[in-house]
């Protein structure tokens, strides 16, 4: 059974798989952003928009 959540940027469904775990980082196949995913409990799942990852130059 997977968990369907909705995209907190574009409203689009998303499926998770069953082996979807918190902190994953997954696409949105509507508008492409990149999500973390925060909360998994049941039908109670949180994504929020992941990070920028941003270059440290070397230090």
């Amino acid at each position: 059974m997977n968990i369907k959540v909705i995209c907190p940027v574009c409203d689009a469904d998303i499926l998770l798989n069953n082996d979807t775990k918190v902190s994953e980082v997954i696409k949105c196949t509507e508008c492409g952003t990149e999500l973390v995913v925060d909360k998994i409990d049941g039908t109670d799942t949180l994504l929020s928009i992941a990070p920028e990852v941003e270059e440290d130059w070397g230090e």
